[in-house]
């Protein structure tokens, strides 16, 4: 009966990712499945009774993730980096030459369905790792019309924490060819992050609130680089693309950040 109760948990966080924050859509997923734990509690100790009921609501979540579910648009991706290089992290255990950029992200998103969220704007953002090295990883966001904006590059950033003689070696390289994403996606990038060096899966607001804000405030290793920026042939993108980061407000929460 866990086991079944957990798979119900787990389809509901999903299907809350796939919408958008305080949207219709998601209130009534809220509201339908405060009546389902009504209904379960309503049950008492009747085993039969709960089983049956999780039965249904594992269904409808069911099928309303596969309805909401996003594909990573990874031959968009492609276009969007085209044959831009970058050096790789020594930290990943990889050679710090400049190695071909959309195959180091698309390496990066290595689980499916890729884990996402759905922002209060309708833009998306996509994430995953290398599996059996979840200290490589990748992140895109996609705008309202599903058109990427922004890919970032990340190393050595999950579950690194928020101890400055810990956390040393992470890196979330950005890449945008419209500067203009870094100001409207910089607090969604700031907040995965944060939600990365805690391991995702935060409760806040809620219980996990104050690790949250330790995170936001941490000085994340974040670092954004235009991509329209000519370099020499045969050389990877380098500090001279780089972009300044804007001050954001953090007013997008690292709690969104469930896998």
């Amino acid at each position: 009966m866990t086991r079944r109760d957990n798979n119900v948990v787990a389809l509901y966080w999903r299907a809350l990712q796939n919408t958008a924050p305080r949207s219709p859509e998601q209130k009534k997923i809220i509201s339908e499945q405060e009546a389902y734990l009504r209904q379960r509690d309503a049950c008492g100790k009747d085993a039969l009774c709960i089983l049956r009921l999780m039965e249904v609501r594992r269904k409808a979540l069911y099928a309303l993730t596969q309805r909401l579910q996003r594909e990573l648009p990874d031959t968009q991706i492609q276009s969007f980096l085209g044959k831009a290089a970058f050096p790789a992290s020594s930290a990943a255990g990889r050679n710090a030459h400049p190695e071909l950029l959309a195959q180091r992200i698309l390496e990066g998103f290595d689980q499916y369905p890729t884990p996402h969220v759905t922002l209060p704007d309708g833009s998306t953002v996509f994430w995953g790792f290398v599996t059996g090295n979840g200290g490589i990883q990748s992140v895109a966001i996609t705008d309202p019309q599903n058109q990427v904006q922004i890919v970032g590059a990340v190393d050595d950033l999950l579950l690194a924490g928020t101890d400055p003689q810990k956390n040393q070696k992470g890196r979330l390289a950005l890449f945008v060819r419209d500067p203009q994403a870094l100001p409207r996606y910089l607090p969604a990038i700031r907040a995965w992050a944060a939600a990365d060096v805690l391991g995702f899966n935060q409760n806040c607001p809620g219980m996990d609130e104050v690790h949250c804000q330790a995170a936001l405030k941490f000085p994340l290793p974040i670092q954004a680089y235009d991509l329209n920026c000519k370099v020499t042939k045969g050389r990877g993108i380098n500090q001279r693309c780089a972009l300044p980061l804007p001050t954001v407000p953090d007013n997008v929460s690292p709690g969104l950040f469930w896998q």
